[in-house]
């Protein structure tokens, strides 16, 4: 059975939380196409994550410090959920971080973008 895989992009602390839609029926070359919008907060440590599910269920993840994170395109490696590296297994992330006046709400935001 070909999987139908969604993506959870979570910042944290914070608890800010995005899911893209199912791919129905392409889990070997999915294309998310899903923008994000995240605020970050005056806290010294941020950790962003990212989730893969099937059907509910965990099939990988990564998780970034935020300080780590350069703007542009990057490849994230994902792991399974006992937490070893799956080869050739990634999502291909265009990250942009806005300054206060570039968005509507007047807050400080990371906008990462699932390609």
């Amino acid at each position: 059975e070909v999987s139908s895989p969604m993506v959870s992009v979570a910042l944290h602390p914070g608890g800010q939380v995005s899911q893209t839609p199912a791919v129905q029926q392409d889990g070997y070359h999915p294309v998310f196409n899903h923008s994000v919008v995240l605020e970050i907060s005056d806290s010294a440590l941020h950790i962003l994550t990212f989730e893969v599910f099937d059907k509910g269920r965990a099939m990988a993840s990564s998780a970034l410090n935020l300080d780590a994170v350069r703007e542009g395109y990057r490849w994230l490696a994902l792991q399974n959920p006992q937490g070893h590296s799956i080869p050739r297994c990634g999502l291909l992330v265009k990250v942009q971080f806005l300054d206060t006046g570039d968005i509507s709400s007047g807050l400080q935001s990371s906008s990462p973008t699932l390609r």
